[in-house]
């Protein structure tokens, strides 16, 4: 009877078996949708299989109509397809990938969708909720509502901060990439309820004004990098799509396809392969992120160049941006990559939710929307992670944030500020926190702060970081920790912009082309230098003098200048030269020296390294304006320590003048 038992139990097991292979088919993902006319040999060749097209979407029961509409059931390409109706279109060919947002706008939903199922025009139906392959369910419609309006999407802050320091706005988000209004009638600190859609000026817009030259400037030059529309797309390291497959969708630096699908077409601008991913590459990241404040480059330690400066350093051998080889180089020892990159990370790993899709919030810059912050991977000097909750970054008092204290998960998540999980993280039984690398290359250890004070931190660690035995004060609850640990950054003065209105260029936005073309130069940079301010949440970070602009105007048609190396002003009338706070993406292991901030114990207690850190100015970048003013372009206080700038930003600004009086009289070793 036992016998006969165990082999009804080892019949059932082997059918069982059978049945789970057959169910395979030998390929690990769910199984796909019978397959459709779109994967007949002729075509795009079998899905998942060699030879074939790639399943773009793994994990997921969906067949090529669910997201690019069309015909499944047709046997000829032309009927399958969904073909372009409008005529300006069909005269160009069909090709979107280089259009402006309202030509986008102009485009046939359904052609759009056919190109593009992830463009925000049409991604609810094809990423949300009126997906045919939803089911009554919503798919990402979470994301759909929410990431038209992310700081990725709108481009607020690259209108914002110069129009602020030209005097033409406040600090709040006036104008984006396209018109928008928050979801949320309940505003979040540093959103606003609606923005408009950059314009640029009338044809009689008086040519003498700087208003006039910025918002000419703004529209044609400053407006490939969201996701509202593809860019330029036509150069080597900034080829994507638009929408929600900028992101998802992995270009190579080329724009070259690399998919086996017989029907592709190798040349750019086309995606590596017909793939979507969460594992997003930090390659990825920089097609946009290589402007700016330059992150994606300063992540890998390449320095960017193109001054009046000699180059220092040898060149990437990179035709990279659309510069040519010489432009970006590798600083070596002066500008290592971030421990981070080193470490295999991308920027993936560190920013999810709220992060990068935002919250269905107008934020009128990056700094309210990013959620993220040191002390939810790394804990605080008091508490190391805690499965569930977020690790909060300490303030004055010795307090955890307010402002860091998500809802605990019940999914035992570790959580950035916002509660958006780092699902690729977790912890060992015995305390050890690992992150998974989400390109698959493995785990590595999270340490935390507060167990490395505990057992063997150094006695310069414990200064540095710990609490003082005489007051029970930290440094980590005024400073932010990348204000140490930024281990390098460029600093870039004196921008030059000139605009002829004798010249015809094409504006991003609108896709007109117009009389005014811009040209641009930079003067000087520094890796050496370090500047400190304070954040909009109170605490001391990496500070970084940007758009300092001498703008010049002139028609080469009529041999007119009407200025010449001008500087904008704010509306009270201080020059217009922003400085704002953010974090380099340089981290080093090594801190910064004390004497960045303090007196210099090594040189007789010397102020003077710490009084440029502050921004009472170095005079090694003079340029004199058009009024016959000489700027020493690394100053933003006066000599009794009050700003001579506008900060663009709200909440920021410089170190308070007590604050630095008390730590110039400090002498640390």
């Amino acid at each position: 009877m036992m016998r006969s038992y165990l082999t009804l139990l080892l019949c059932l097991a082997l059918l069982l078996c059978l049945a789970l292979l057959a169910a395979c088919d030998g390929d690990p993902t769910p199984a796909q949708p019978p397959r459709q006319g779109c994967e007949s040999g002729a075509c795009h060749g079998p899905a998942g299989q060699r030879g074939g097209i790639e399943i773009a979407h793994r994990g997921a029961h969906l067949s090529c109509t669910d997201c690019h509409g069309g015909d499944g059931n047709a046997t000829t390409a032309v009927d399958a397809h969904v073909t372009a109706s409008d005529e300006w279109l069909v005269q160009r060919e069909g090709y979107v990938k280089n259009l402006s947002v309202n030509e986008l706008d102009a485009v046939d939903p359904d052609y759009l969708r056919f190109t593009n199922p992830g463009d925000y025009r049409v991604a609810g139906r094809s990423c949300g909720s009126a997906s045919s392959a939803a089911a009554g369910g919503a798919c990402h419609q979470a994301q759909v509502d929410s990431a038209p309006t992310s700081v990725m999407s709108t481009f607020v802050g690259h209108f914002n901060v110069p129009r602020f320091q030209a005097g033409m706005q406040g600090r709040d988000a006036v104008i984006g990439a396209r018109a928008g209004h928050s979801v949320s009638a309940d505003l979040a600190p540093g959103a606003v309820a609606s923005i408009e859609q950059a314009t640029p000026p009338a044809a009689d817009a008086p040519r003498d004004q700087v208003s006039t030259l910025m918002d000419h400037y703004l529209t044609k030059n400053c407006t490939t990098c969201h996701a509202w529309s593809y860019g330029n797309n036509d150069r080597t390291g900034n080829y994507r799509s638009s929408g929600c497959t900028s992101c998802h969708m992995v270009y190579n630096r080329e724009g070259a396809s690399e998919s086996e699908d017989p029907s592709r077409a190798p040349g750019p601008p086309h995606p590596a392969r017909h793939e979507l991913t969460t594992s997003i590459p930090s390659d990825q990241c920089e097609h946009c992120h290589y402007q700016g404040a330059r992150i994606g480059l300063a992540y890998r330690g390449i320095v960017e160049w193109g001054f009046d400066q000699p180059a220092p350093y040898p060149n990437t051998g990179e035709e990279l941006h659309g510069r040519p080889v010489g432009f970006y180089l590798n600083g070596g020892a002066d500008s290592p990559p971030d421990l981070h990159y080193t470490a295999g990370m991308s920027c993936a790993d560190c920013h999810v939710g709220r992060d990068v899709h935002g919250d269905g919030n107008l934020y009128s810059s990056a700094k309210f929307q990013v959620s993220v912050r040191c002390e939810n991977c790394h804990g605080n000097i008091d508490r190391a992670l805690q499965a569930g909750q977020a690790v909060a970054p300490l303030i004055a008092g010795g307090r955890e944030d307010p402002q860091c204290s998500p809802a605990a998960n019940e999914e035992s998540y570790f959580l950035n500020c916002n509660g958006d999980p780092f699902k690729n993280m977790g912890k060992d039984r015995d305390g050890r926190v690992w992150l998974e690398r989400r390109d698959g290359g493995g785990r590595l250890d999270v340490p935390q702060i507060h167990d490395m004070l505990a057992d063997d931190a150094s006695p310069a660690m414990r200064l540095a970081m710990g609490r003082q035995p005489a007051t029970g004060v930290s440094h980590t609850e005024t400073m932010e920790c990348h204000s140490c640990h930024s281990g390098w950054r460029q600093y870039c003065f004196g921008c030059h912009v000139s605009m002829d209105y004798g010249v015809n260029k094409i504006d991003g936005l609108t896709g007109l082309s117009t009389l005014g073309a811009e040209t641009a130069s930079r003067s000087f940079t520094s890796l050496d230098l370090y500047f400190i301010g304070t954040n909009h949440r109170g605490k001391l970070a990496s500070f970084c003098p940007s758009m300092q602009a001498f703008l010049s105007a002139n028609d080469s048609s009529t041999g007119t200048t009407f200025f010449e190396n001008k500087v904008r002003r704010s509306a009270d009338g201080k020059v217009g030269f922003n400085w704002a706070v953010d974090a380099p993406h340089t981290t080093s292991r090594a801190p910064q020296p004390c004497s960045r901030c303090h007196a210099d114990a090594d040189d007789n207690c010397s102020t003077a390294k710490a009084r440029q850190t502050y921004g009472f100015g170095t005079g090694r970048y003079m340029f004199t304006d058009s009024d016959g003013t000489t700027h020493d372009l690394t100053q933003l206080l006066d000599p009794e320590g009050n700003p001579i700038v506008n900060f663009s930003h709200d909440g920021q600004g410089p170190v308070a003048i007590e604050a630095i009086n008390r730590a110039l009289a400090v002498c640390t070793p």
